[in-house]
C-alpha cells in the first residue's frame, strides 16, 4: 500500500469509532498490545491506531495515489466527518509512500506536487498529509535490517 489513512489516539476507542464511521480498516492496533507479535513481552503500543487503505498504486505512481486519494475522500466524505467529531483522535493523516529518485549523480532534488483539490478535501475533513520517501531498493534494505536484528 502506498497511501494509507492513519488515525491515532491514546484515548481512542477504535471499535466505537469504526462502528460510528462505518470505515473499514485493514489494520487495528490497541494501546497496551505488543508492538511486535514476535515479541509479546517487548515494547507495548503507546496509543491505539487504525489504518485504512486509500491507494494500492506503486511507490513510483504518485499521481495515481493522488487520484485515488481524491476519489477515496470524496466517496467517503460522510464517513470521514467522524474524524473531526471524535475528540480522542490526536492524529489523522493521509500517508503517501513514494520512491526516492535522488541518486546524487543524475537527480539532485525531488519535489512532489499536491493539488489544491486534495489539500482542500483533506483539510475540510481534518486530515493532515504526510509524504514518506523510500529508496529504490527498499525491500532489500528491509531484509538487510531484519538480518542485523537477529
Amino acid at each position: 500500500m502506498s497511501c494509507v489513512l492513519s488515525i491515532i489516539g491514546k484515548e481512542l476507542d477504535i471499535d466505537s469509532f469504526v462502528e460510528k464511521s462505518k470505515l473499514s480498516p485493514h489494520k487495528k492496533r490497541y494501546i497496551g498490545e505488543a508492538k511486535s507479535p514476535n515479541r509479546p513481552n517487548g515494547a507495548k503500543m503507546m496509543y491505539s491506531a487504525l489504518s485504512i487503505e486509500v491507494s494500492d498504486a506503486d511507490f513510483t505512481e504518485f499521481e495515481t495515489q493522488i487520484k485515488d486519494a481524491v476519489k477515496f475522500l470524496k466517496s467517503n466524505k460522510s464517513k470521514l466527518k467522524h474524524v473531526g467529531l471524535t475528540k480522542e483522535i490526536e492524529y489523522a493523516t493521509l500517508r503517501f509512500g513514494i520512491e526516492m529518485t535522488i541518486d546524487k549523480e543524475n537527480v539532485l532534488s525531488q519535489s512532489s506536487f499536491i493539488p489544491n483539490e486534495l489539500l482542500k478535501l483533506a483539510g475540510n475533513l481534518n486530515l493532515s498529509i504526510e509524504i514518506s520517501l523510500y529508496p529504490k531498493d527498499f525491500q532489500q534494505a528491509v531484509e538487510k535490517l531484519a538480518k542485523r536484528k537477529k
